[in-house]
């Protein structure tokens, strides 16, 4: 999409809003009516922001030239007056005030939705359900896929699960699993999960800029063979999304989050099963070594309701005896109490497993797909794998950062790329921690890190510490063991100053050690997770889900309701939100700046 603004911005925003699909000409706003014009005709923008209205034929000479593509005017509305719906056929959308920099991003935030509305009625369509349209074969074990069996076979589909790692419960080495078993034994729900790392202040030359450094440069570069084009190609769509963007993005992502929460709390009620021994622990203590952090942390979770108390000072000890030793060490700047809960991912999806099986869900490990098979019509007919045809109705993928060859041809193609995470174990010694906590340590080289309240496999009380972000690209076997090692280090120094007793004991008995895990998530340049939906020969249709960077559990319900509409012919707005070009319908189709 391309934008004229033939207006006036303040100089101080600017920063934050210039790409390179928007032409900024104030000057058009004073030479008048014949220079609009000829602007226009040349430049052939798809929206036109303005601060007085064009004439009637002006428009009109714009529309024509432009054919049959659509074309909006943004009107930075002065005054009162009445203004039309449209003027010679073009529609007018009114922008009441730029009193802020938030308002004068709205032109643009307006011209982004007009794009993705426009990308969606293209790029998805919905048939007339049929009944008879029931069987569903899924691709990906994960805790995002095992959730949307869950809801599908609620609903009566007939699923049958297809993973290409060993059966989780069969424990073998962590190594061999995806994300979800490969990891270490805990997640965390809650309503700030997955949100978009790009930079939401005013730009300069350092931003967006962490997949440029190491991991040891306070960076998430971990690749050991940096030479890919994909790569590279991904990094700088990552580099292009502008703060205002990255913003409206982060807004769409928490949504989903919001809309997960209830469904979690429902499951946790009606299938008491599922959480039984899994460790449920409920509201999450955040930890902040930086005071100004902190401050801002207090507003964001307010908005978000997801802010239950705060404390400051003494109080951060008195009410968390586990943590004095953390706070006289001053490495705590404040703290407060969050809505969310945690628990241990391993058992959940054993005990999730087990109830999909008892109620008639086929689930199939060490099963490998290769390709997806497509007629002329682009129609999905069935899927190969490395000994069989396999057929159904419908098909939902969710391949973690394992993907990429698979998903060659598809909208989400190079779109989903991993990025690693490390974890340790320690003690929970006494007075143990009884809520699980977030540290956020600005600056440091693993900055933000989850500490899950959780049992090993002899019952013992423990600390699982996940922390580091660690860009592996395509391959997840991508790593600088040099750089892996600089990560480890990170999560101990986190472990050794908010846990000092617990630490010097995990490193006496060897479990800091033993305990090093890694897991790669998927991510995707924008934070935004991604939803395809293909149609299939069947009548139905194979959708691609994923990308939920760190929050793929905790939106895993959304995606299922997301999944269970289309595959019933009903919109959701994450078949919006999550459309795997939306990033390149708004930016990049006007010649695609990313092959220069």
């Amino acid at each position: 999409m391309k934008i004229l603004a033939a207006c006036s911005f303040d100089s101080a925003v600017l920063p934050s809003i210039l790409a390179d699909n928007i032409i900024y000409r104030p000057d058009l706003a004073r030479k008048g009516k014949r220079f609009l014009s000829h602007a226009l005709l040349l430049l052939q923008p798809d929206v036109l922001v303005v601060d007085e209205l064009p004439d009637e034929d002006v428009l009109a000479s714009w529309k024509i030239a432009m054919r049959s593509k659509n074309v909006s005017l943004v009107y930075l509305r002065k005054s009162d007056g009445d203004v039309k719906g449209e003027i010679a056929g073009v529609p007018i959308y009114i922008c009441e005030t730029l009193m802020s920099p938030e308002g004068e991003m709205q032109p643009f935030i307006i011209a982004e939705n007009l794009n993705r509305v426009e990308l969606a009625s293209a790029t998805t369509l919905y048939r007339v359900p049929q009944k008879k349209l029931r069987s569903v074969i899924i691709v990906g074990g994960g805790i995002v896929n095992l959730i949307s069996a869950y809801y599908l076979s609620k609903s009566d589909y007939k699923v049958t699960i297809l993973d290409a790692s060993p059966d989780p419960r069969d424990s073998q080495h962590w190594s061999r699993y995806g994300c979800t078993r490969g990891g270490e034994n805990a997640r965390m729900f809650a309503l700030s999960e997955a949100d978009n790392y790009n930079d939401k202040i005013v730009q300069d030359a350092d931003a967006n800029s962490l997949f440029r450094r190491t991991v040891s440069e306070c960076g998430w570069d971990i690749r050991a063979d940096r030479d890919s084009e994909l790569e590279s190609k991904w990094i700088r769509e990552y580099e292009i999304v502008t703060p205002w963007l990255a913003k409206v993005f982060n807004d769409d992502i928490l949504k989903f989050n919001a809309e997960a929460g209830p469904f979690w709390y429902q499951l946790i009620e009606a299938e008491p099963r599922l959480f039984h021994n899994v460790e449920l622990h409920h509201d999450i203590f955040r930890l902040y070594s930086d005071r100004v952090q902190f401050e801002q942390s207090l507003l964001r979770h307010a908005k978000l309701k997801s802010l239950r108390r705060a404390f400051i000072g003494d109080d951060v000890a008195e009410v968390c005896p586990a943590l004095a030793e953390a706070y006289a060490n001053h490495v705590i700047a404040g703290a407060m109490e969050t809505v969310g809960f945690t628990l241990n991912i391993h058992n959940f999806v054993k005990n999730l497993i087990g109830y999909l099986e008892e109620h008639g869900v086929d689930c199939r490990y060490d099963e490998h797909i290769e390709t997806i098979s497509r007629n002329r019509f682009g129609e999905v007919t069935g899927l190969e794998s490395r000994h069989r045809w396999i057929e159904a109705d419908h098909y939902l993928m969710s391949l973690g950062a394992y993907g990429h060859e698979l998903l060659r041809g598809t909208r989400s193609s190079n779109q989903v790329h991993g990025v690693l995470g490390a974890w340790l174990v320690i003690p929970n010694l006494e007075p143990r921690l009884n809520n699980s906590l977030k540290i956020a340590r600005k600056g440091h080289i693993t900055e933000d890190a989850n500490v899950t309240v959780a049992k090993d496999a002899a019952g013992n009380d423990i600390l699982i510490i996940g922390s580091g972000y660690g860009y592996t690209g395509v391959n997840p076997t991508n790593i600088d063991l040099d750089q892996l090692e600089s990560m480890y280090r990170g999560v101990e120094d986190t472990a050794r100053r908010f846990f000092p007793r617990g630490y010097e004991d995990a490193q006496n008995s060897g479990l800091l050690a033993q305990s090093r895990k890694y897991c790669v998530r998927p991510w995707t340049p924008t934070g935004l997770g991604i939803f395809e939906i293909m149609p299939a020969a069947s009548g139905g249709y194979l959708i691609i889900t994923g990308g939920h960077n760190t929050g793929g559990f905790t939106q895993a319900p959304a995606v299922a309701q997301a999944v269970l509409a289309a595959f019933e012919g009903r919109s959701h707005p994450m078949h919006q939100l999550y459309n795997p070009e939306r990033l390149h319908s708004f930016y990049l189709n006007m010649g695609d700046p990313l092959q220069l």
